[in-house]
């Protein structure tokens, strides 16, 4: 018989002796054990219970990195879906044809959040595109030319955690820039997302008055002024874009922008804003 070394635990004695059983570690032959007499031995196999209790804890482990990583795409997905989704330019029914058309002149997001002193994303170039949206608001005052305010409001809660509050509903920093001139008369509307068409009240507002020529500024030029002048665009609108009058935190230059509004068919004007 093939003699193989094992260990196990031994309970009793080798002998009769009437003393207590006490449990031993022993070495023993496999193929000798049974000169020993019937002893009951229990032979614990730590290494493979060593390696099923390590099967055991890596199938814990993938279950918690793939439930972390199903999570974390999850919550990207939350995040990022509303915000890619929201920057998409509007399309609707082209405008008519009127016998006398109106201009109107859209301030897009020149809001206390991010131009106020207590603004919470600055934007740089803040006080240049106030400056020059009121002496564009001052001329279309004195030219009667329609005028409406446009402000974003963040009303999806993920997104308004992940933007610390900015533009949150009812907030002092969603209102319009208080340096601005306010024109008697004058319609707000809010968005809450890029292009201020996505407002159904804002294409009703301009063809109720005629207008079919829209005249823009405001910020960020990469995002809301683009979005919106390509939805107005969209919809058969004339659509002119004041250079000095738009600002932008994005890493595309606001000449490169300008090119691509006169690409999509807009006319861009430098200077500091004359009508």
């Amino acid at each position: 018989m093939a003699e193989t070394k094992c260990y196990g635990w031994s309970v009793g004695s080798h002998k009769n002796s009437g003393q207590a059983a006490v449990p031993e570690l022993v070495s023993f032959n496999v193929g000798l054990c049974c000169r020993c007499g019937p002893h009951k031995l229990l032979i614990v196999g730590q290494k493979r219970e060593m390696e099923r209790e390590g099967n055991r804890v890596m199938k814990r482990l993938k279950k918690i990195i793939c439930w972390t990583a199903a999570s974390s795409l999850l919550l990207v997905f939350l995040v990022s879906a509303p915000i890619l989704w929201g920057m998409r330019p509007t399309k609707g029914p082209r405008i008519g044809k009127y016998a006398a058309p109106r201009a109107a002149l859209l301030i897009i997001d020149i809001q206390e959040d991010y131009t106020g002193p207590q603004a919470k994303k600055r934007f740089r170039d803040g006080d240049r595109i106030v400056r020059v949206s009121n002496a564009l608001l001052a001329q279309a005052q004195a030219k009667g030319t329609v005028v409406i305010y446009i402000k974003n409001v963040i009303d999806n809660p993920i997104v308004s955690v992940f933007t610390g509050g900015l533009n949150a509903p009812d907030s002092p920093g969603t209102e319009m820039d208080s340096r601005l001139i306010r024109v008697p008369g004058a319609m707000t509307f809010t968005k809450s997302r890029s292009d201020a068409f996505s407002n159904l009240e804002l294409d009703a507002h301009l063809r109720e008055n005629r207008v079919d020529q829209l005249l823009l500024t405001g910020l960020d030029g990469a995002y809301c002024v683009n979005a919106t002048a390509r939805g107005a665009l969209n919809r058969g609108y004339r659509v002119t874009l004041f250079q000095e009058g738009i600002a932008t935190e994005s890493s595309k230059s606001i000449e490169k922008l300008a090119q691509s509004w006169r690409e999509a068919g807009a006319q861009v004007k430098a200077g500091t804003g004359e009508m």
